[in-house]
């Protein structure tokens, strides 16, 4: 379930989801924070629970999204659990090119500790809220991309990049007028689940 959020709305819903939880029917989470949306994941009765709560806004949102379970979130403890136990620490090696993580930790070739990394990857990224929206920032501001590119899936995760990029006034943007200008007229977010936008990545030969 997604809804909208804003800087002064964060304390809110995390009051309504401490009450939530009172009940020990419930569990429900804060599983990513994607732009400027509050992804949530937990038991039926725990989300159905929240929902009621969280005021609708332009007539959407709250929203259902379709196949998101709990993902990030503790409800997936023994996913995590049964994932360390088959899978070893040896299969896991430097990366070749930085690495940014769901907490905004760059992960560096020359200097990566492949069993933190196993650690992350298959316990606290299982388990803890994705923070996508700090991805992006950690991104455009260490490495100053000349373009942004989303590998998939699709195209959906261009409205939160966008929303980020906004927030951080990143290329002068304030609003989302000045990303489509900015996208007609020379695209810094490549979608490689849009076609026209893919050529632009992908050279013929």
């Amino acid at each position: 379930m997604s809804s909208g959020k804003n800087s002064e709305s964060i304390s809110q819903i995390d009051q309504w989801l401490t009450e939530v939880n009172k009940d020990s029917k419930n569990e429900v989470y804060i599983s990513i924070h994607l732009g400027g949306y509050l992804v949530f994941g937990g038991n039926k009765t725990g989300l159905k629970a929240l929902e009621e709560k969280l005021p609708v806004i332009q007539d959407r949102y709250p929203m259902n999204l379709f196949n998101h379970a709990a993902f990030h979130t503790p409800l997936l403890n023994d996913i995590s659990i049964k994932a360390r136990s088959l899978l070893s620490t040896e299969l896991f090696e430097s990366p070749k090119i930085p690495l940014i993580d769901g907490l905004g930790q760059i992960w560096q070739p020359y200097s990566c500790d492949t069993h933190k990394l196993y650690d992350y990857t298959l316990g606290t990224q299982v388990t803890d809220a994705y923070n996508f929206s700090k991805a992006i920032e950690v991104a455009i501001k260490e490495y100053a991309p000349d373009k942004l590119i989303i590998l998939g899936p699709g195209a959906t995760l261009g409205g939160a990049v966008a929303q980020c990029l906004i927030k951080h006034n990143w290329l002068g943007l304030q609003e989302k007028s000045d990303f489509i200008a900015k996208q007609k007229a020379d695209p810094f977010l490549l979608a490689m689940g849009i076609e026209e936008q893919r050529k632009r990545v992908i050279t013929s030969k």
